[in-house]
C-alpha cells in the first residue's frame, strides 16, 4: 500500500480511521466505555475545564510520548521488527487503559493503540515533532468527541 506524501492527506486517513474505530468500540461496547469514564466523571473538585485540559490536552500528549514514542523509539534502537514493535506499544497502551479502565475497556483500546503506533511509525520518517503532534492531535481529538458526548 502506497501512502499518500501530502502529510494532511495522510492525517486524515488516520483521523478518519480513528473516529470510525471509535465510534465502534463506543457502540459494541457502550456500558463498558461509559463505566471506564465514572472515575473521571466522579470526581467533584474537578470543573469542566480542568476535565476538558486533563482529557483533550495533557492526556493524549502524554499518552502518546509514554506509549508510543519512548516504546518506538527504544525498540528501533535495539532493532526489533518494526509490527512486532506496534504490537508491544498497543499492548502497553492497553494494559495502562486496563489499570484505571478494567479489563474489558483495555481490550477495546488495543485497535486504537495499534493505530496510534502505526501512524507514529510511518510519521517518524518525516520527523519526530510531526509524528508527536500528529498523533496527540488525533487522540485529542477522539478525547474532545468523548468530552462532549459525556459532558454536553
Amino acid at each position: 500500500m502506497k501512502l499518500p506524501k501530502n502529510r494532511y492527506k495522510l492525517f486524515f486517513i488516520f483521523a478518519i480511521a480513528a473516529l470510525l474505530l471509535n465510534f465502534i468500540m463506543s457502540t459494541v461496547a457502550e456500558n463498558a466505555v461509559s463505566e471506564a469514564l465514572n472515575p473521571l466523571l466522579q470526581k467533584e473538585t474537578l470543573d469542566l475545564i480542568e476535565i476538558f485540559v486533563y482529557m483533550v490536552i495533557m492526556t493524549p500528549f502524554f499518552e502518546t510520548v509514554i506509549f508510543q514514542v519512548l516504546p518506538i523509539e527504544l525498540f528501533q534502537k535495539i532493532k526489533w521488527s518494526k509490527m512486532f514493535t506496534i504490537v508491544i506499544c498497543a499492548i502497553i497502551f492497553a494494559m495502562a487503559h486496563a489499570w484505571d479502565y478494567g479489563f474489558v475497556y483495555a481490550l477495546l483500546v488495543i485497535p486504537m493503540g495499534l493505530l496510534f503506533a502505526v501512524y507514529y511509525v510511518v510519521l517518524r520518517e518525516r520527523g519526530r515533532v510531526l509524528a508527536i503532534l500528529s498523533v496527540s492531535l488525533i487522540h485529542g481529538i477522539l478525547n474532545l468527541v468523548s468530552f462532549f458526548i459525556n459532558f454536553y
